[in-house]
């Protein structure tokens, strides 16, 4: 997916200094899909996120995992390490992760766990709960997405 605005016109409004486009995910094809993953979009590749995030003058964003890649945060990860201290995310972690691996999380810009709700979701109801009482330790927010 390209993303040309030559010959376009430009935001009819004005943006706000730090304005912060608060969930958008990241696609690469070099990542591969989780097992359990139910969509299978095109690529989003961080380089045309950052043609459309300078084109609204988007000062901030928040990354937040996608159900394609599971538990395997790689790909937004690394999306924030590419971006920098302009980038937070959010993340979908198990009960499998050490307090350590939180705070690793959470010292690269992680603010939030995602629990999607729907089929192809990578976490259960079930840990939600104890997820929840770990992640706010960490001044983490839980993120619900369901129907």
């Amino acid at each position: 997916m390209s993303y040309e605005y030559e010959g376009r016109p430009g935001p009819r409004l004005d943006v706000p200094a730090g304005a912060t486009d608060t969930h958008m995910h990241i696609y690469e094809p070099e990542y591969a899909m989780a097992p359990s993953a139910l969509l299978a979009p095109p690529d989003g590749k961080l380089e045309d996120y950052k043609k459309v995030q300078q084109r609204l003058s988007l000062e901030r964003v928040v990354i937040v995992q996608p159900t394609t890649y599971g538990t395997d945060n790689s790909c937004t990860l690394d999306a924030m390490a590419k971006i920098g201290d302009s980038a937070r995310g959010v993340v979908a972690v198990d009960t499998t992760a050490s307090d350590q691996d939180l705070q690793e999380l959470t010292a690269k810009g992680i603010t939030g766990i995602r629990f999607h709700m729907l089929p192809g979701g990578a976490l259960p109801w079930d840990i939600l709960p104890e997820m929840a009482a770990r992640v706010h330790n960490f001044g983490w927010h839980v993120q619900l997405q369901l129907d």
